[in-house]
């Protein structure tokens, strides 16, 4: 989700967050801060071209802040009862179809969480198994594990943890499978899109990387100066190096790169 977008989201839906009963007010919050997390995490840094010169940190700093104003006009709602109003800020008890939605909303809040702990969970294990052997057969055998997690969790599980679970691990087998299909040739169309009319090279760490270091469990153990798979362009300044970001799903620029350029 751009920027923009994001702005708009948090702008909009803060007033109406902030206003609505408690019980509704949390829950609406949670998803936004799920979603809001979800898009920073997914995002990375802003590249100084697309900010003007507002810095990255002060963008997010700044949603912090919008997201952060529900959270205070409930708080400012409680001191007010308690302390002006000499009122209780309790909720009322839901009517029936009042409580029905209630109980959805929670369980769309556990899928919403589910979804977002399957990401984390599986940039996580992609960092854990960087230098891994097995290529395919190692997606494959993740993408099988995962994917009988969520059978089992549907199966014997209940209610918002079934929510939670079986799209996170869901999500995991899903991800896993296009990281070991799909991976290779995503990184070649990234390579293509950076200065394709000078010769490139793909390295992983200090030699030339083979298929299944292309792929997303088995991306290479980067170490000082090689930070896992980096592509090295060869234009008229020198050699220009890129590495693969796990988040972005392309390449950055990297200048610390110290095993110098393609081989003649």
């Amino acid at each position: 989700m751009p920027w923009v977008s994001l702005v708009i989201l948090l702008v909009v839906l803060s007033p109406g967050v902030a206003l609505a009963p408690k019980r509704w007010a949390i829950r609406l919050w949670t998803i936004i801060a799920l979603l809001f997390a979800a898009t920073v995490l997914l995002q990375g840094e802003v590249q100084v071209q697309d900010q003007g010169m507002l810095p990255d940190r002060l963008i997010v700093g700044g949603l912090t802040f919008i997201l952060s104003l529900p959270l205070i006009a409930i708080t400012l709602r409680k001191a007010h009862a308690d302390v002006v109003t000499q009122s209780s800020f309790r909720s009322t008890t839901p009517s029936k179809h009042e409580g029905a939605a209630l109980r959805w909303l929670d369980l769309c809040i556990a899928a919403i969480a589910g979804l977002c702990a399957g990401l984390l969970l599986t940039l996580a294990l992609a960092v854990a198994l960087r230098g891994f052997p097995g290529g395919l057969t190692l997606h494959l055998a993740v993408a099988t594990l995962a994917a009988a997690g969520t059978i089992a969790s549907l199966r014997y599980l209940k209610g918002t943890v079934r929510a939670a679970i079986a799209p996170a691990l869901l999500l995991i087998a899903g991800l896993t499978l296009l990281g070991g299909f799909f991976y290779p040739q995503l990184i070649v169309s990234k390579m293509a899109e950076i200065e394709s009319n000078f010769p490139r090279c793909l390295w992983a760490v200090d030699r030339p990387a083979n298929s299944d270091e292309t792929r997303l469990l088995t991306l290479p153990l980067g170490q000082p100066g090689g930070p896992g798979l980096i592509l090295t362009v060869m234009d008229p300044r020198g050699a220009q190096h890129f590495r693969w970001s796990y988040r972005l799903l392309t390449f950055t620029p990297f200048e610390g790169y110290r095993y110098g350029g393609c081989p003649v």
